[in-house]
């Protein structure tokens, strides 16, 4: 019998993971046994699986929360998003006064809020009340905090308060109207060249300076890059961040190992640096610089680095392949940019750029005269928080 190539990798992770009956395993190792490029995908599928959702097992989060926690793109549009602590339910934090929900992820709900001592409008970040319950996630939320409290940049969301009340975890960050990259390029593809570069080169800005206060963000994307309404870039969303000095390898009360095992996977695939996608535990700024240009490379082409059907397909493309652009669609983009682009995207972090000021220095180059965005209306827009 002949089966479908595309319809049977969908089960290569089941079945490295054994999850497969044994009926199905016969005749996928069959299959896999006559089919040479199925083989090979299983071959390099393999080398990656053992560091996947095995890792984030401890968490003991529902298996779709799991999966867009992780993996947002591979969720199902047409189900419903998890509930992050009940967003209809009143919701009290003393010292703030909530003005309306702006926004709900996997992990937390955002309300705009007004900080009543001061009266200043905030962005009120709620931890999701099933993670709430489980040591690790708390502690990686109040490392946020402290991790962003640390930062004081312009290109850097900032974080004024976090703690626990009525039995909610908060984090109060500064308020930012805008949109949110992904967003930008949601509605129109892909970026003008002079605005990606715009955009690229504040980040590489506030990469400058967290590297010189030793934090590694390792989650840099374009939804947690928000364009504010001055046309601003911020770096938003530290949860996974590593402070080198001080909290890398710091115990929750709770617990008796480090909060990043080693081994971990931590990041966004598309975006990941191999060796993060190998050891997140490890990795230093060079990881930083790989994921901006990933995301730099998606700002000016409209595409993905990598892409796969499953997590573990792009994890493997991320380990193997190099970035390609495209002689006539990418025509536009300098050679010189693309070359510098591959350079942040080696799979060799001493390859990359040996720093964010030699990226800001790189992208200066080709930066607009007068450092100008011409594309983007000025009116103010709604952030939708978390992603």
């Amino acid at each position: 019998m002949k089966y479908n190539c595309q319809y049977l990798r969908r089960y290569l992770q089941s079945y490295l993971d054994g999850e497969l009956t044994p009926n199905e395993v016969k005749i996928l190792e069959k299959h896999l046994l006559l089919c040479p490029s199925c083989s090979e995908l299983h071959r390099r599928l393999k080398k990656v699986s053992q560091y996947l959702y095995r890792q984030f097992s401890h968490l003991s989060l529902p298996s779709q929360m799991l999966e867009n926690a992780l993996f947002p793109a591979t969720s199902n549009p047409a189900s419903p998003a998890p509930k992050s602590h009940h967003p209809n339910a009143p919701i009290e934090v003393p010292g703030y006064r909530i003005l309306e929900r702006i926004g709900t992820g996997s992990m937390a709900t955002v309300y705009k809020a007004v900080q009543i001592s001061l009266n200043r409008v905030v962005a009120l970040k709620i931890l999701n009340s099933k993670l709430a319950q489980n040591p690790g996630y708390v502690e990686r939320f109040l490392r946020e905090a402290r991790a962003a409290a640390t930062l004081q940049h312009p290109n850097v969301v900032s974080v004024f308060d976090g703690g626990k009340a009525n039995g909610l975890y908060y984090m109060a960050m500064e308020y930012v109207e805008g949109k949110t990259i992904q967003q930008l390029l949601e509605e129109q593809e892909k970026l003008p060249l002079k605005d990606a570069i715009h955009i690229a080169l504040q980040v590489a800005q506030a990469l400058v300076y967290a590297e010189e206060v030793g934090v590694v963000h390792r989650d840099i994307k374009p939804a947690n890059i928000i364009l504010d309404t001055r046309r601003r870039a911020k770096l938003a969303d530290l949860g996974m961040a590593k402070q080198i000095l001080r909290f890398e390898g710091e115990l929750s009360p709770n617990a008796t190992k480090p909060l990043t095992r080693e081994g971990t996977i931590m990041g966004t695939p598309h975006y990941m640096a191999p060796e993060q996608a190998s050891n997140a535990k490890n990795v230093g700024h060079a990881a930083d610089i790989y994921s901006l240009g990933a995301t730099l490379f998606h700002m000016l082409t409209g595409r993905l680095p990598f892409q796969g059907e499953t997590v573990l397909e792009i994890l493997s493309n991320v380990l193997h392949s190099n970035v390609r652009f495209d002689r006539q669609q990418d025509a536009d983009i300098p050679p010189n940019l693309q070359r510098l682009i591959r350079r942040m995207m080696a799979k060799n972090p001493e390859e990359r750029p040996n720093s964010a000021k030699e990226v800001v220095l790189a992208l200066s180059e080709f930066a607009h005269p007068q450092g100008e965005m011409e594309h983007f209306p000025a009116s103010p827009y709604p952030l939708p928080w978390p992603h």
